[in-house]
C-alpha cells in the first residue's frame, strides 16, 4: 500500500535514518561509473557482430539490443544489416 505524500515531496523524504547527502552523492557516482564500465563491456562484446538496424532518422537507428548505429547512405523507415564497427557506433566509448 502506498504511503500518501503530505507536505510535499516524496514519502521517502520524510522516512528516519537518511543517508547523508554526500555519501548519497558518492554512490550515485559509483552507480553511473559501474554503468558506463558495463556499457563499455557490452559495446566492444558486440564490435564485429551483424546488426539489424531500423533507420530512424539522420540515417541513424537503434540495433535489436538498442544500440544506436550509423548508417551512411540509409533512409528513414529502412531495416538494413550492419557489422558494429567503432566507425557506424553512435554511442562512443566513454
Amino acid at each position: 500500500r502506498a504511503i500518501p505524500a503530505t507536505g510535499g515531496g516524496p514519502a521517502a523524504a520524510r522516512l528516519p535514518d537518511q543517508v547523508p547527502p554526500p555519501l548519497r552523492k558518492a554512490r550515485a557516482a559509483d552507480l553511473r561509473e559501474l554503468g558506463r564500465g558495463l556499457r563499455h563491456t557490452f559495446l566492444a562484446g558486440q564490435m564485429g557482430r551483424a546488426q539489424r538496424v531500423l533507420i530512424e532518422q539522420h540515417a541513424a537507428g537503434h540495433s535489436t539490443n538498442y544500440i544506436q548505429i550509423q548508417v551512411p547512405g540509409s533512409r528513414e523507415g529502412d531495416l538494413v544489416a550492419v557489422t558494429l564497427t567503432r566507425d557506424n557506433l553512435v554511442d562512443r566509448f566513454q
